[in-house]
């Protein structure tokens, strides 16, 4: 018995691929066997950079809320893992933009969001948004899309404003408690 689309006498390697072919004038349709696995979609080597970077990103925020105990001053919870102290702060009393980012992933991860909040909004953010991101990723992958791709297309001039307009406004909030304004 021949294959599914072979004609009598013809071997399976013989048979018409399924899809559409034009062959003289005329377009010819052959069928599609249902029982053959299509082909895995071809992705990007940064398909997969992007996906294992903020796979390990919420890894990490996942890390930091059960191993680090969030430190009370509202930063300085990163010398937990062995880092400096932020120089910045210890030498002019002015907190860089990043901290309290890993008080606030902490704090985060560890169901606390408000006081996550309060410590940092930028970390509250970005510890909040991190997994989500993972999820929109992980759901183009799974469907066979390259993330890569996805991203390339897609203009990111005013979505890094706002990252940098809430970064700074974070910072500036970040100031004014290390400081004692509000």
């Amino acid at each position: 018995m021949p294959g599914f689309g072979a004609r009598s006498g013809q071997s399976p390697s013989q048979a018409p691929k399924p899809g559409i072919t034009q062959g003289g004038s005329a377009y010819t349709v052959s069928p599609v066997d249902p029982l053959e696995p299509s082909p895995a979609p071809r992705r990007s080597a940064e398909h997969y950079l992007l996906l294992g970077i903020v796979g390990l990103g919420v890894l990490a925020i996942v890390v930091v809320g059960v191993f680090l105990h969030p430190d009370p001053r509202g930063h300085g919870t990163h010398e937990q893992l062995g880092l400096e102290p932020c120089g910045l702060l210890e030498h002019w009393n002015v907190p860089c933009p990043g901290c309290g980012v890993t008080t606030a992933a902490t704090l985060l991860a560890q169901g606390h969001p408000i006081a996550s909040l309060r410590t940092q909004p930028f970390g509250f953010l970005l510890s909040a948004l991190l997994p989500v991101v993972f999820l929109w990723m992980l759901r183009l992958h799974l469907g066979g899309r390259d993330v890569w791709l996805e991203l390339r297309g897609r203009s990111w001039t005013r979505w890094s404003g706002w990252a940098l307009a809430v970064m700074l406004l974070a910072w500036a909030y970040k100031v004014g408690r290390v400081r004692g304004w509000w």
